[in-house]
């Protein structure tokens, strides 16, 4: 971190930090919604998913290691979902996770932003599923390999309104 940021960061109180860090997450959702629509619209909704796939599954893979050094975590459901709460990642969907316990947990996403996005601006639905099994691999790479992923639904997949994708994680 440069010095006039730490220096700047320095200023805030916790309310104002918290406010920074959401103002981080969204621009960064930002430049993530605008790289996918463009290379949506100039190469196709396949090539777009082709390329988030490989782009969003190492950046959660970084996210993740750095989160786990970070927390000094080691390898538990717990670690886990602790590294996905934080991660931005999935900063921009509602979620909540189901059937917890040391060996397993479901991930719901009950509230898609970018999918409801592409809608608005007359796109289809992503189909996500790929991508975001990438992202859940780069994860579960770097907490623990032993973790297997389940998808339970996810674009292309007929879903709910309050469902947008569903996954299971087990140790």
């Amino acid at each position: 971190m440069n010095s006039y940021l730490n220096e700047e960061l320095k200023k805030m109180d916790n309310e104002m930090l918290i406010e920074y860090v959401d103002f981080l997450e969204k621009s960064w959702w930002t430049l993530q919604g605008q790289w996918m629509l463009n290379v949506n619209m100039r190469y196709g909704t396949d090539i777009a998913t082709e390329f988030d796939s490989m782009v969003f599954g190492k950046n959660a893979e970084v996210q993740a290691w750095r989160l786990k050094k970070l927390l000094n975590l080691n390898g538990t459901i717990s670690d886990l979902i602790r590294i996905m709460n934080l991660s931005t990642i999935w900063s921009n969907v509602d979620f909540e996770w189901k059937d917890i316990d040391k060996k397993k947990a479901r991930l719901k996403i009950t509230n898609c932003v970018m999918q409801k996005n592409r809608i608005q601006l007359g796109l289809p639905e992503l189909p996500c599923k790929e991508p975001a099994l990438q992202v859940n691999r780069g994860v579960t790479k770097v907490v623990n390999s032993n973790i297997k992923i389940t998808c339970i639904v996810c674009p292309p997949d007929i879903h709910e309104e309050t469902r947008w994708c569903e996954w299971l994680f087990e140790l």
